[in-house]
């Protein structure tokens, strides 16, 4: 993909939060709005893209993709710091994804994510003797993180990202695992 490309796809992408942001409900943003906002030609939107639908898919997998990337998993491996990394690069692109996580549905948006982190929990706890199944425990952990970040994401909340990410941390090694515990079956970032 050439940078013309990539430009024009990043400008309909910020066009499309700036008319979220502004007020304005998915289902009455039209190509037409997107493409005005963006100062991009109507043939640039489809030269891009089929449809508003396909534009919607591809801005839902780059919100994924930037997250992933942010914390850096890479087939089914984390790497050192991932929940501030995490929490960085949601502090980063905030009113961006907060335009995104408010109009478009939160639980599709982080769908990928949520498998992704609960197959690795799943993975560290797998023939792990606990009172929980691994499955259970993992989704509860993970599902416990969406909804920490989403409400950190949504509100004015002043905590810095790496306040977060020792939050999150404590929340699910400190208290949960350890009172079950199964504190050193499961190895999270400090």
């Amino acid at each position: 993909m050439d940078k013309r490309q990539v430009k024009s796809q990043q400008r309909l992408m910020r066009a499309l939060a700036d008319l979220l942001t502004s007020g304005k409900k998915l289902d009455q943003v039209s190509i037409k709005a997107i493409v005005n906002q963006a100062q991009v030609a109507r043939s640039t939107f489809y030269r891009n893209f089929d449809s508003k639908d396909d534009f919607l898919d591809w801005v839902i997998s780059e919100i994924e993709t930037g997250i992933l990337e942010a914390v850096q998993m890479e087939h089914g491996e984390i790497v050192e710091e991932p929940f501030k990394n995490y929490f960085r690069y949601l502090y980063q692109q905030r009113e961006f994804i907060k335009a995104f996580v408010s109009y478009l549905n939160w639980p599709f948006l982080t769908e990928k994510m949520f498998l992704t982190a609960t197959n690795l929990y799943e993975k560290e706890l797998r023939g792990k003797q606990t009172i929980i199944s691994a499955t259970d425990l993992a989704n509860y952990i993970v599902g416990a993180h969406v909804q920490v970040s989403r409400a950190w994401l949504m509100t004015a909340d002043p905590r810095s990202p790496e306040k977060m990410a020792t939050v999150l941390t404590t929340l699910t090694r400190d208290n949960l695992l350890k009172g079950f515990g199964i504190e050193r079956l499961i190895s999270l970032p400090k």
